[in-house]
């Protein structure tokens, strides 16, 4: 046999000793380590990091209910007082009405009406105004706006003017006629 001389060594069994597994998601991490674990492969993963970020993540989430919560009841304050000085400044305007037939259900109605109104003009505003922050912070940030969220935009401006004229409905259609032509032209 005659040995052949070669510039380099035949290399042995290749063997990685690192290899780098990417996931999808940052959930789907920890899956991955426990199944490459599972096949008997050591597997390192950034599994206290994750746990970190899905805690922050979940505080997140708890602060955005707990500020939607507020704004929620801020709203429907702000509906009531603005609804509950409105009748009560077209008192007598609501006497007359009542005096030329429109019944309590009609006056309640109208109130609730003019709530609706309300809701459908706050919830184009927010939808507009988020549309235009999201474009003009598109250069630093990724803002995806969603239709659930439009959804749920309009959902919540209905719900919060709905709960915020019940009383001021109510009281507005409860009014003696005559009475309230008297103390709205005095006032």
């Amino acid at each position: 046999e005659k040995l052949i001389n070669l510039f380099v060594d035949i290399p042995e069994a290749i063997t990685y000793t690192d290899a780098l597994v990417y996931a999808n998601t940052i959930d789907e991490v920890p899956l991955v380590v426990d199944e490459l674990k599972a096949e008997e492969y050591s597997a390192k993963g950034k599994e206290s990091q994750i746990k970190e970020i899905q805690q922050q993540d979940r505080s997140l989430t708890l602060l955005v209910f707990i500020v939607a919560g507020v704004v929620f009841l801020f709203g429907v304050i702000t509906v009531v007082s603005v609804l509950l000085d409105s009748t009560e400044r077209k008192k007598s305007t609501l006497g007359i009405m009542r005096v030329m037939g429109v019944t309590r259900r009609g006056i309640f109605y109208m109130v609730f009406l003019r709530s609706t109104v309300i809701a459908l003009l706050a919830a184009l505003l927010t939808i507009v105004f988020g549309y235009s922050s999201s474009i003009l912070l598109s250069p630093w940030i990724s803002i995806e706006i969603t239709i659930v969220d439009l959804g749920l935009v309009l959902v919540g401006a209905l719900l919060c003017c709905a709960f915020g004229s019940l009383w001021p409905a109510r009281r507005a259609s409860k009014m003696d006629p005559f009475d309230a032509i008297v103390e709205g032209r005095f006032r």
